[in-house]
């Protein structure tokens, strides 16, 4: 498997890298990962960690420059010792640029986290163009997305086989120890025992806007918190400036799957996905979202509130395990809460059959590794 950026900022690779291993199957990770203790109980069962480039998001253009080619030239002197039976996994469109000549001369799975792009930006020009970005989408042996919709899009756009497409939902399913630990319990001193509101993930304006659930305390009785976790960020600052109280709470990025120690405790799960005007690609990704929190959330029947969009409603309409609503509406989205809270039981067993519901391993197996 070979992804450029920190494996721990994405649970999908991980808990794929778990499922792999608890399958008998060998697998070699060439990437980063910016913290080796929270990835020892892979390597535990076996996986293979080669560190390749230390990435760094806020570098310099002509540094990530630099850095994607010497990722680049490592990774491909692993591979060409591999041998002709191995699969080579290439995670994300960012890594997928970058190894575009390699495609069509390996044993190579695709796998995109977004809608892929739909032409190269420039900044990855430097190894590829529109027209060999295309052909070796083409000529991969399986192409992945992570939602049935997406998988539809790049399948006619890139004029894939029906074999060829394949939809792995972001299922995630760690088999690990989430018993709360001290350092855990501090995070939430002073809501024991409420009905917490959860959101987890990033903190981008306007994408994930969230200042609409923070003033939707005002509206709900006394006890309801609403906790956000997640990694810094402006808006993050913004957040906490505007709404801390002892009602909202501000809690650091924990590194899956150490943060489904905190995802068990919530009532309800909160989502926020607009798309903001621009590339197509980024509106149709946000249009089509497949987070990883649904699943995350419902792995613990947690019943889920969002704004609407196509995929998270089909979902909610299938399952009835939670609740697309206009944002902007804040007695709405209070009186939805209290819906769900009034209900709790029917929702939260849909929550859990939706869990249950899908079942990647068997999509691994049978679809791609067969």
């Amino acid at each position: 498997m070979v992804f450029y950026f920190d494996v721990l900022k994405y649970p999908p690779i991980l808990s794929l890298i778990e499922i792999l291993l608890d399958k008998s199957y060998k697998v070699t990770l060439l990437g980063y990962c910016s913290c080796i203790d929270n990835i020892n109980y892979l390597i535990q069962k076996g996986l293979v960690f080669i560190e390749m480039v230390e990435t760094n998001n806020k570098d310099k253009n002509i540094v990530k420059l630099f850095k994607h080619e010497k990722f680049r030239r490592l990774v491909n002197k692993v591979i060409s010792d591999s041998s002709m039976q191995d699969k080579i996994w290439y995670l994300g469109s960012e890594t997928i640029f970058l190894f575009i000549d390699e495609i069509g001369k390996n044993n190579s799975i695709l796998y995109f986290f977004e809608v892929p792009y739909f032409n190269v930006p420039s900044r990855y020009r430097f190894w590829t163009t529109d027209e060999k970005y295309k052909f070796a989408i083409s000529k991969a042996n399986k192409v992945v997305n992570c939602e049935f919709n997406r998988t539809l899009i790049t399948k006619s756009y890139f004029g894939l086989s029906s074999n060829q497409a394949v939809t792995i939902p972001n299922k995630t399913n760690f088999k690990m120890s989430l018993e709360l630990n001290s350092e855990n319990i501090d995070l939430l001193k002073g809501v024991e025992n409420k009905k917490i509101i959860l959101y987890q993930g990033v903190f981008n304006f306007p994408e994930r806007k969230l200042d609409e659930l923070c003033q939707s305390i005002n509206l709900l009785s006394e006890e309801f918190v609403i906790v956000l976790m997640g990694a810094d960020s402006d808006y993050k600052q913004l957040l906490k400036q505007k709404y801390e109280s002892n009602r909202v709470l501000f809690l650091p990025f924990l590194p899956p799957p150490l943060h489904l120690k905190i995802t068990k405790l919530a009532r309800i799960g909160f989502l926020s996905y607009f798309p903001n005007k621009g590339e197509i690609e980024q509106v149709l990704n946000v249009l089509y979202c497949a987070p990883n929190k649904i699943f995350e959330y419902a792995r613990f029947g947690i019943p889920m509130i969002s704004n609407r969009t196509p995929s998270l409603e089909t979902i909610y309409q299938n399952y009835k395990c939670g609740i697309g609503i206009d944002l902007d509406d804040l007695d709405d989205l209070a009186g939805k809460i209290m819906e769900i809270d009034k209900n709790y039981d029917f929702y939260s067993k849909n929550s859990k059959s939706f869990f249950d519901s899908v079942n990647i391993e068997d999509i691994i197996i049978d679809e791609i590794l067969s």
